[in-house]
């Protein structure tokens, strides 16, 4: 909770099966308002991921890099003078596909990627690395939903 109240870039939430309390509501409550993709994961991968620390069935992954709003790339782009190309990927699950993406995105000229929280994949050392550290120089956005992102870039 503290990690998203404080506005750390989040990856994804995992939280383990039958966890039926208030911090699991306010955890995937946050977490929808904030685009965060929320996960059910058997305990065992919990426990892996934390190397015998205590959590109480919830585990955050960090992103490796951060996220922008959506808002803020298209007027950085506009106040640029510049017509934005945006790179959107709807259900590109595969890490290498997204890296891979993201590479050719900024050799040609694209000023950022637009990535949906549910079906996207992660953005971990695997995808940066594809990218040939394209990731590190191009914002990615994360919209709650494509269609509402379809309006908003139209409206700019």
């Amino acid at each position: 909770m503290e990690a998203m109240e404080a506005g750390r870039d989040i990856d994804k939430i995992l939280v383990r099966p039958g966890l039926d309390s208030e911090l699991r509501k306010d955890v995937v409550d946050l977490a929808a308002e904030l685009n965060i993709p929320v996960q059910q994961v058997p305990v065992e991968k919990i426990e892996k991921m934390v190397r015998g620390a205590t959590h109480q069935g919830v585990v955050a992954r960090i992103a490796l890099v951060p996220f922008v709003e959506l808002e803020e790339l298209l007027v950085s782009v506009q106040e640029k003078g510049e017509v934005p190309l945006l790179i959107a990927l709807d259900q590109v699950s595969d890490v290498r596909n997204f890296g891979a993406i993201a590479r050719t995105a900024e050799c040609m000229g694209a000023h950022g990627i637009i990535v949906a929280p549910q079906g996207a994949a992660q953005i971990n050392a695997e995808a940066v690395k594809i990218s040939a550290g394209a990731l590190h120089h191009l914002p990615v956005a994360r919209v709650a939903h494509m269609q509402d992102m379809v309006y908003l870039v139209q409206s700019y």
